[in-house]
């Protein structure tokens, strides 16, 4: 059993630990509501009551969705990084148990103020003593975490890119100007080919979400995948009741009926794309996917005073194409778990080479 010794707590509930979320986050993956609204299976919380505290999720390697699986972030399966079959059946060995400090949207962010060291030694001493191998996951340049963990014997890598864009100037023409002329005409091009659409945002977007969650599952099932469309719902709702306001839905259309759409959310100046549904074909037609998720957000954003616009991690060529950055996100794994070095090892090599071709 997984015990936390004191001064720690590990709480499945994010409301009930209030005082660890900014009052007033710049990131909506800082926010309260967004660790309200998305709960996922193994999710908890844990620090002391004063923080520092991060997310933690315990899980069963056969549990694990595959962003929050520690040998699948570590080999870089979403990302096609070639890795030895035997030192990955021998990593998957290994970690039938895990406890990693990991965040929904790709991001981990250390939560409250304070010393992260002796927080992250009890949950890596816990883990052992539960028989789960601890890790950090999905850390951004520059976050705390990565300052302590080799101190306390992880080894640290790349494995992933997350996209983003910064936004320049004054709206999206500014943007366009940015980019070689080839990318400006394909955009032009998509943009042009809207029929109808629109952004609801806070109530307007409430009647949305059964068609928007409809449009999620239709996506998940053309990717040969899938999800319940009334989870989807479910989540959409949380989400709205906590942001409010700052929840949006783009929402395009074809004759008359929507065929696309994404679920943004927004806090200070940044805007997140969290979710995108589609219906094909009828979407093509209208460039669906990539006005719902690129451009619509691109006009929210500067309609309302953002200034960075969050696209995660997914295909990397299509938001490439579009204008976004690609920053490194790091993870980190114990030094004593040799198959799990390997693979982060060649993973964080792959991914180095990648991003230089991108920049």
């Amino acid at each position: 059993m997984f015990e936390l010794p004191e001064p720690y707590r590990f709480v499945r509930d994010a409301a009930s630990k209030p005082g660890w979320w900014p009052s007033s986050p710049d990131d909506p993956r800082r926010a309260l509501a967004w660790a309200v609204g998305s709960p996922q299976e193994g999710v908890g919380f844990a620090g002391e009551d004063g923080g520092p505290a991060v997310w933690l999720r315990l899980l069963s390697a056969d549990s694990a969705v595959p962003r929050m699986n520690v040998v699948d972030v570590c080999s870089g399966v979403r990302r096609g990084v070639p890795q030895d079959e035997d030192v990955l059946a021998a990593a998957r060995a290994m970690c039938g148990r895990q406890a990693a400090v990991a965040a929904n949207g790709y991001v981990s962010p250390l939560l409250g103020k304070g010393n992260s060291a002796p927080l992250l030694d009890a949950i890596a001493t816990a883990a052992r003593a539960d028989g789960a191998v601890p890790a950090v996951l999905h850390c951004p340049a520059g976050d705390p975490l990565l300052d302590v963990v080799p101190d306390l014997g992880f080894e640290v890598g790349v494995t992933d890119l997350y996209a983003s864009i910064s936004l320049a100037g004054n709206d999206v023409e500014d943007f366009l100007a940015t980019l070689p002329s080839r990318r400006r005409t394909r955009i032009r091009r998509e943009m042009r080919a809207l029929d109808g659409a629109r952004v609801l945002s806070g109530a307007d977007a409430e009647p949305w979400l059964d068609t928007a969650a409809d449009l999620v599952a239709a996506a998940y099932e053309a990717r040969g995948q899938s999800i319940e469309a009334a989870s989807v719902a479910a989540i959409y709702r949380r989400l709205l009741a906590g942001f409010g306001d700052e929840f949006s839905l783009t929402v395009v259309e074809a004759g008359g009926a929507p065929v696309a759409t994404t679920c943004l959310l927004a806090a200070g100046h940044t805007l997140m794309s969290y979710s995108a549904g589609f219906r094909l074909p009828q979407s093509k037609a209208v460039a669906g996917y990539f006005n719902a998720t690129y451009y619509l957000p691109l006009r929210h954003a500067y309609t309302t005073g953002r200034r960075r616009l969050l696209l995660g991690p997914g295909t990397i060529e299509a938001k490439h194409l579009r204008g976004a950055r690609f920053t490194p996100l790091y993870s980190a794994v114990p030094r004593d778990c040799p198959p799990l070095v390997a693979l982060l090892r060649r993973t964080d090599r792959w991914l180095r080479d990648r991003l230089a071709e991108l920049a």
